[in-house]
C-alpha cells in the first residue's frame, strides 16, 4: 500500500511539471507555426523609430544555417551606423533572415543584441553570434540575446524559420543565466529581473530573482 501511495505521489508530481510548462508556439492544421501573444513583448525602440530618420547600417556578420532536410537560411545581423551610435551598446541591431535570396523576416531594435557572452555558463552555444536549435517538420529555432543594460532586462528574442516564411515566437526581458543539456533537453535558465542592492558595497540584492526556464526537446519549446 505504501509503495502505491509513493507511486501515486509521484506520478501526480510528473503531471503536475508537465502542466506548468507551456508551448512557446503551436501549428496548425497545415503544419504552420502559430505565434502565441502572451510571450511576445514590444521591442524597447527608446525614444522610437520616428525618433531617427536616413539610417544606415554596417553588417556586423553574416552565416548560413540548415536544417536536417538541407535546406539553407543565411542570418544576418546589421549594425547602426553614423548618427551617433557608434559607440552605442549592442552588437547589431538589426536582424535580417534570407531563404534562396529572398528575404523572409526583418527586426529592427535600436537598443540591440549582442553575441551571446563568453562567461555565459554553457556547453551548448558553438557560434555565440546566436543559438540555433531544430525543430519539427525540418524547421528552426534562432535565438538572440538582447542588449545587457544596468537598469533593465535584456530582451531573449526567439525566430522560427520554416519554409519561405520566418516568424517572432518569443521577445521577453530575460537575462540568460545559464544553458544546460539533460539528457536530450536543452534548458535555458531565464530571469527576467534585475537584481537591486541597496549600495554598491552590498551583496545579497533586495529582490529575490525571478527565474523561469525554456526547455527544448522533442523539436519544441517550453516555458515555465
Amino acid at each position: 500500500m505504501k509503495r502505491l501511495v509513493v507511486l501515486f505521489f509521484i506520478l501526480c508530481s510528473f503531471e503536475l511539471y508537465a502542466k506548468a510548462q507551456t508551448m512557446v508556439f503551436t501549428y496548425d492544421e497545415k503544419g504552420n507555426i502559430v505565434s502565441c501573444s502572451k510571450f511576445i513583448e514590444p521591442f524597447d525602440q527608446g525614444l522610437g523609430l520616428d525618433k531617427y530618420t536616413n539610417l544606415t547600417y554596417r553588417k556586423a556578420f553574416s552565416a548560413d544555417v540548415s536544417t536536417v532536410s538541407g535546406a539553407m537560411y543565411k542570418v544576418e545581423g546589421f549594425r547602426l551606423d553614423g548618427y551617433g551610435w557608434e559607440g552605442e551598446p549592442g552588437d547589431y541591431h538589426l536582424i535580417r533572415i534570407e531563404k534562396d535570396g529572398n528575404e523572409i523576416f526583418e527586426q529592427i531594435c535600436i537598443l540591440g543584441w549582442i553575441y551571446f557572452p563568453d562567461d555565459l555558463p554553457s556547453s551548448n552555444v558553438a557560434d555565440r553570434r546566436f543559438f540555433v536549435y531544430p525543430l519539427k517538420d525540418n524547421s528552426l529555432a534562432l535565438f538572440f540575446c538582447g542588449t545587457i543594460m544596468s537598469s533593465q532586462s535584456p530582451q531573449l528574442t526567439i525566430v522560427c524559420v520554416q519554409e519561405n516564411k520566418g516568424t517572432l515566437v518569443f521577445n521577453k526581458p530575460s537575462y540568460v543565466n545559464k544553458i544546460e543539456k539533460d539528457g536530450d533537453e536543452i534548458n535555458f535558465i531565464l530571469q527576467s529581473n534585475t537584481l537591486e542592492y541597496l549600495d554598491i558595497n552590498s551583496s545579497e540584492p533586495i529582490n529575490p530573482p525571478e527565474l523561469h526556464t525554456l526547455t527544448l526537446k522533442d523539436g519544441m519549446i517550453y516555458y515555465k
